[in-house]
């Protein structure tokens, strides 16, 4: 009788004990309540400040946030509330109550790639040692040491869905879909929507490759069942969270995502870039972040780049030698090389650390190609030569260029380089997939050594000859050497760069040579198996652990026991600022890059800030008005202090702007303006305390007067303030049209006029208007996400449906034949 073998899950659950081990011990820190400084996570926690205090006080976050840039929807930065059960049976509900991010992003890292190996047939113990290594890769952890948690955690389940839609190729099609459901609902709610897409275009080149296959073979029946299962897998993970996936839809409509109307419009050379197009990102700036194609080989050298563009040398580096040999003084010497200096030189602006898959595994990605002869090998190849391309950006603009153009949704994202995150799980898994074959293969003992042989040739071939022999012919020179200005000093960068990838040439080759050892002796018997497999699992940890190290060392790990933003501290100008009890403002700092950083949100709402995905309206006004120092535009935005420095010194001050029209006024005319060039060239001469623009498209809901009998008695003002809620009362003795210093974004806000809902209408560009008629009125403005009903709808009923498939997918995965 079929039944399921629980004693088949013993190792499995030592294999979990191995994996909370290795990355307890990798982030130990973390048990010590020790917090790790990243600069991301502080500007991500000063932007959520008043989300989180509204968190705090009812339990649940506001929809709208003041924060920053005058206003925005709050699901773009923390998310949306689901009905979703996926996660109470997530791998992170175990550790959500008493461990820090860090350990748990490494933690289901290993558990996806380890599902992964799993659905191939790879050996477990194979699997366990392959899983952490893969944890350790330096994308993920220069990632994780940035901050970029999201996109880390997304990637550890994009292992496990290709793993899914592979156990429905060898007709496992309820565990199949299953694994591939329940994992990328649990990436859908990671909300790295970037790495989401990488993971259905790896989807996309692994169904291609297998449907040639399939048709090849006419297993026509076949073939329908693999795609009909996947839509119904993928649909069933995105269904799952589909409120925060249709906001998101909807919010990048609005975005710099999504373009702007204003881009090929704005005609004035002198306004800066908006970064935007009318459908999208500008391709310069989505591909601003291209990984350079000779760079390409930091995944078998790590400093074949030179690393990060902050790394300290050491009194051990060939730059503290160089620099002595030119008569530096050695107190200076030391001084220079015990600070951040720039180490990279590839393609890029600049980056926390190279993407490193590993000598060993590359070394077995190569021994893969050659031992396998399945079908298998080649959707694999292929998915790792595409994320290479993807990376290149700019750089391979032949093909990229026409991805850009014509794949969509593909110019919603930037930073190309991220594919590489493909190529991180690809490669290992046909390493692996190839010495897990080659390990059962029954051929000789010749023959194996022979495709051994050829795979140390090739990766030993390479590193010899492009990492050390063709090293003393390289430029290793950096655009970012410019800002040092000392020649001698550069001279010394440089040096220590070309000693760095010869370095990390000379350890690769030690690795390989070691791990061919290692096989060597264990085929002709020198040691015994499980020897072979602890000897295996260290080296592949020493190799990638080593190189990880470099980038996120323990003592990094120093804030304790409180949250890593608690640095900031107000200054004395935010201290004066707070001392202002009036219930709704806003402040511009100019003290920072007042667009690329949110410190002063964690005292103030500001005018500016940072986030990737602004309100592409929002970034028109920046690039066409306050950028040109437009007071007008700060007045209507409701600008009643700036942040700047003292002259001469190097001190914030504060300073209050008295012109600042507050929360609401009414004005005397309306002028309507024919697109959107024509609104924002208005706002360039409007008075906006007297006057006020709106296009033509809103003259239905703002009416045809376009001059208005304002009385001097007239008034409107703020009674409450709530992030989703905003209470007026107004007075008005013969009606007319009333401006708010609120940002308009529809679908969202709702207008009342006491109690009874009405329309509004956007003016100035980016603000919102509504008609008051005449006489005392209570005004107010609601956050309403009117599809949230049904959205919990169907995430309840999509998670339900996956786990439902549990228990047959536990049985059908773990069963074995018995004699009754």
């Amino acid at each position: 009788m079929n039944k399921i073998d629980f004693k088949s899950l013993a190792p499995h659950a030592l294999v979990a004990v191995i994996f909370f081990v290795a990355a307890y011990i990798f982030f130990m820190p973390n048990f010590q309540h020790k917090n790790h400084s990243e600069s991301d996570m502080s500007q991500y926690n000063a932007s959520t400040t008043e989300i989180n205090k509204y968190k705090e006080k009812e339990g649940e976050y506001p929809g709208w946030t003041n924060g920053i840039f005058s206003g925005m929807p709050t699901q773009i930065m923390v998310g949306k509330t689901t009905k979703s059960i996926i996660g109470f049976f997530s791998y992170l509900s175990p550790f959500e109550s008493w461990t820090k991010y860090p350990f748990k992003i490494m933690f289901i890292n290993m558990i996806g790639f380890y599902v992964l190996l799993l659905c191939f047939k790879v050996d477990k113990w194979l699997a366990a040692a392959g899983a952490i290594a893969y944890s350790l890769g330096t994308y993920s952890i220069s990632s994780i040491e940035a901050a970029h948690y999201t996109k880390v955690l997304a990637m550890g389940m994009l292992p496990a869905v290709i793993g899914g839609f592979y156990l429905l190729i060898q007709k496992r099609y309820i565990a199949g879909l299953f694994v591939l459901a329940f994992h990328l609902a649990i990436q859908t709610r990671f909300y790295h929507y970037q790495i989401s897409y990488y993971t259905l275009l790896s989807l996309l080149v692994f169904g291609l490759v297998f449907a040639g296959f399939a048709i090849k073979q006419k297993d026509y029946k076949h073939l329908a069942m693999v795609f009909f299962i996947s839509v119904i897998g993928i649909a069933a993970g995105f269904l799952s969270d589909i409120g925060q996936l249709r906001s998101t839809l909807e919010y990048s409509k609005s975005s710099m995502r999504g373009g702007s109307e204003l881009a090929e419009m704005n005609t004035d050379a002198s306004a800066p870039s908006t970064n935007v197009t009318t459908e999208g990102l500008s391709i310069d700036y989505a591909f601003g972040w291209s990984y350079g194609i000779g760079e390409s080989f930091t995944t078998l050298i790590p400093s074949f780049a030179g690393g990060s563009t902050a790394e300290e040398p050491g009194k051990s580096s060939a730059m503290y030698k160089n620099l002595i040999a030119n008569g530096v003084p050695a107190g200076q010497a030391i001084g220079l090389v015990k600070q951040p200096l720039p180490m990279y030189h590839g393609a890029m602006p600049m980056t926390s650390g190279p993407v490193y898959f590993g000598a060993i595994l590359i070394f077995l990605f190569v021994l893969g190609i050659i031992v396998i002869k399945d079908w298998i090998k080649w959707p694999i190849i292929a998915l790792v030569i595409f994320s290479f391309i993807i990376s290149w950006g700019k750089n391979f603009g032949i093909i990229n260029n026409l991805l850009f153009e014509y794949l969509p949704y593909y110019n919603k994202f930037r930073t190309p380089m991220m594919a590489l995150s493909i190529a991180q799980f690809a490669a290992p898994l046909l390493g692996l997939l190839g010495l897990n074959q080659w390990i059962k293969d029954t051929r000789p003992t010749a023959q194996k050594m022979k495709d051994l042989k050829l795979a140390v040739y090739i990766t030993g071939g390479i590193v010899l000859v492009f990492g050390i022999l063709f090293s003393f012919f390289y430029d290793f020179g950096s655009v970012n050497d410019e800002r040092i200005g000392n020649q001698t000093i550069v001279d010394a960068l440089i040096a220590e760069r070309g000693s760095m990838m010869r370095m990390d040439s000379l350890r690769s080759l030690i690795l390989i040579g070691l791990t061919f050892g290692a096989l060597w002796a264990w085929i002709n018997n020198k040691i015994t198996k499980n020897l072979f497999y602890g000897a295996f699992a260290l080296l592949l940890i020493f190799d990638l652990g080593g190189v990880a190290k470099r980038y996120l060392p323990w003592d990094e790990f120093k804030y304790k026991d409180k949250d890593i933003a608690e640095d900031i501290k107000p200054t004395p100008a935010d201290l004066q600022i707070l001392q202002d009890k009036d219930i709704h403002y806003r402040v511009f700092d100019l003290a920072r890059d007042p667009f690329n950083d949110n410190t002063s949100a964690k005292f103030h709402r500001l005018i500016g800030g940072y986030h990737p995905a602004k309100l592409s309206r929002y970034q028109d006004l920046i690039a066409n008005q306050i950028a040109k120092q437009n007071q007008n535009v700060l007045d209507m935005l409701n600008n009643k202090y700036i942040i700047g420095k003292a002259e001469g010194i190097d001190q914030e001050i504060a300073q209050q702007r008295p012109s600042a029209l507050g929360n609401a006024w009414f004005v005397n005319t309306l002028k309507y303006a024919k697109g959107p060039k024509a609104e924002m060239d208005a706002l360039t001469t409007l008075l906006p305390a007297k006057d006020a623009v709106a296009d033509e498209s809103f003259a239905k809901i703002l009416g045809n007067d376009l001059s208005f009998d304002k009385d001097s008695s007239d008034k409107i003002s703020l009674l409450s303030y709530h992030p989703d809620k905003m209470e007026y009362e107004s007075f008005s003795k013969n009606g007319g049209l009333a401006v708010f210093s609120e940002i308009y974004y529809q679908p969202g806000w709702k207008a009342m006029i006491d109690g009874k809902p009405v329309e509004h209408g956007r003016v100035n560009y980016i603000l919102r208007g509504l008609k008051i008629p005449s006489g005392q009125h209570k005004v107010s403005f609601h956050f309403v996400d009117t599809e949230a009903k049904t959205d919990h709808t169907i995430e309840f009923l999509s998670s339900l449906f996956i786990m439902l498939l549990l228990p047959t997918s536990l049985f059908l995965f773990f069963r074995r034949k018995e004699e009754a």
